[in-house]
């Protein structure tokens, strides 16, 4: 047994034809799966694989998408299409392809890997739930909207790009986790039928100017996978209209949108109460993450933690904190007019934590007590207060557009 990368397009294949057969059982997954391989940033490195006996057994894609968090750009590695060959199972493949691919990921200069996990097997790999999937479900049906007079709405062009783009930078892209877009990967929304389908709209004023747009599929429920709009009451009111209009055709009754969190088109419904906003984790172990490479993540992101600190209460003790896990340390130090961010560094109190709580922290998924306690950690309650001041709970956002 070996574990490799698909080197050549023979290899690709190969791991195509695996994905295929482990997850559809037929050749219309597997061709989908060679036109997945083309999307932007691959490199043959990124098709994980394992040969045994001269056959592609199992094989794991990595999708390299760069995420903001606060002013900072990371590099994500997100984790799609693990599969073994059916009638190669319970061999240990798997396992072995998904250490390589951590093992990868580190060695490569990766910050943080994302997948859609399941609870009792990927935490053997450092993953742990520390995501949630934030959205709206509109009830259709007990709602009044009706389209702005003179603005309409049409099926979703690949000219619409630009002015898309530009919606998204000040809407979903200011969200922690957002994908920082250029243009290749809107150009393969369209060529992978991720946008451009027969119910993805945009939004256009009396002036012909596009002020908002959504990708959806159709069905009991509508499935918004992305919405983005300018911030003005009839932008939204002209979403929920077409959608409505959506739903007649398609008998969907309900529809549930994905958009930017506790947003102004969450707030519009929620005021008008035709809505609830769901907040979850999905799947069994839902969105998984974990970190990698401490001293160059937190060099990218302590600017954005020292802003934190700036916005922290005047009676927050100024001790200097020292977060330890087995990826390594950062010394959080408060000083006159700041907080330095020291990756590698020691100083004050040391707080002792597995490297999957760093992960809960730094994503804001519950609250710094919280977390602490649950992992059994002793710490200060001044130490805590500065922990608090810097890993607020938060709700970082990736459009369901990009998963992997």
């Amino acid at each position: 047994m070996e574990c490799t990368f698909a080197s050549t397009r023979r290899l690709e294949r190969d791991y195509a034809v695996v994905t295929g057969r482990a997850f559809r059982g037929d050749a219309e997954f597997r061709d989908h799966k060679l036109d997945w391989l083309k999307r932007p940033r691959y490199v043959p490195e990124h098709s994980r694989i394992v040969v045994d006996d001269g056959d592609v057994v199992a094989g794991v894609a990595i999708v390299e998408l760069p995420v903001r968090y606060g002013d900072a750009t990371l590099r994500l590695g997100g984790i799609s299409a693990v599969a073994t060959d059916p009638d190669r199972q319970k061999r240990g493949y798997g396992r072995a392809c998904m250490q390589d691919t951590v093992d990868y990921l580190a060695e490569d200069g990766y910050d943080m890997s994302f997948l859609l996990g399941i609870r009792d097997y990927y935490p053997k790999f450092g993953y742990r739930t520390a995501l949630v999937w934030a959205s709206t479900e509109i009830d259709l049906r007990s709602i009044k909207a009706d389209m702005p007079k003179g603005w309409r709405a049409r099926r979703m062009m690949r000219r619409d790009i630009p002015a898309m783009a530009a919606l998204y930078e000040e809407t979903i892209g200011t969200c922690d986790l957002s994908v920082r877009r250029e243009e290749q990967d809107w150009k393969w929304y369209f060529s992978f039928h991720r946008m451009g389908r027969e119910h993805d709209r945009v939004i256009l004023d009396d002036t012909g100017r596009l002020v908002g747009y959504f990708a959806a599929s159709g069905g009991g429920q509508i499935r918004v996978n992305e919405l983005a709009t300018l911030d003005d009451e009839r932008a939204y009111e002209a979403v929920v209209a077409e959608l409505q209009k959506i739903g007649h055709a398609t008998f969907g009754a309900s529809a549930r949108v994905f958009s930017e969190p506790d947003g102004g088109f969450e707030r519009w419904c929620l005021y008008r109460k035709c809505c609830k906003r769901v907040r979850d984790t999905d799947y069994a172990g839902g969105p998984m993450l974990r970190l990698f490479n401490l001293d160059g993540l937190f060099s990218k992101i302590g600017d954005t933690l020292a802003r934190r600190w700036d916005r922290a209460p005047r009676d927050t003790p100024g001790e200097a904190v020292t977060l330890d896990c087995p990826l390594g340390r950062v010394a959080l130090v408060p000083r006159d007019g700041g907080l330095m961010v020291g990756p590698g560094e020691s100083a004050g109190t040391t707080v002792k934590l597995p490297d999957e709580a760093l992960t809960e922290l730094v994503l804001g998924f519950r609250p710094p007590r919280d977390i602490l306690l649950s992992e059994g950690i002793r710490t200060t309650d001044s130490a805590l207060k500065v922990v608090e001041s810097v890993f607020p709970v938060q709700v970082p956002f990736l459009p369901p557009t990009d998963h992997m």
